[in-house]
């Protein structure tokens, strides 16, 4: 059983790191079209008056913005913990056969 959580703990740490530039490209990504007037909600401005309509309309469409990159990049974490805790079981059950 302590054998399974280290490979679980280690499975994360390692799929932590690589996935550490995933959230930065798609913020760069997105960050682009963001800039360029692309909106989620592009009605705020037009129902609100002039420095409220555009504040709302462009902070909820960063927070979209991130609540997208957050959700990517979680689930990219998880599958590659997923994936590479089954690579180290059989990593460690071929070093543990190769000992015998």
């Amino acid at each position: 059983m302590k054998k399974f959580k280290d490979e679980v703990r280690l499975a994360k740490m390692v799929s932590f790191i690589l996935t550490i530039p995933i959230p930065v490209l798609l913020f760069l990504k997105f960050e682009e079209k963001f800039r360029n007037g692309w909106e989620f909600v592009p009605k705020a401005a037009e129902l609100l008056p002039y420095p409220f309509g555009a504040f709302l309309g462009y902070t909820i469409d960063f927070l979209v913005l991130w609540f997208v990159v957050l959700i990517v990049y979680v689930g990219v974490w998880q599958l590659g913990t997923i994936l590479f805790s089954n690579f180290f079981k059989m990593f460690y059950k071929a070093v543990n056969i190769q000992k015998c």
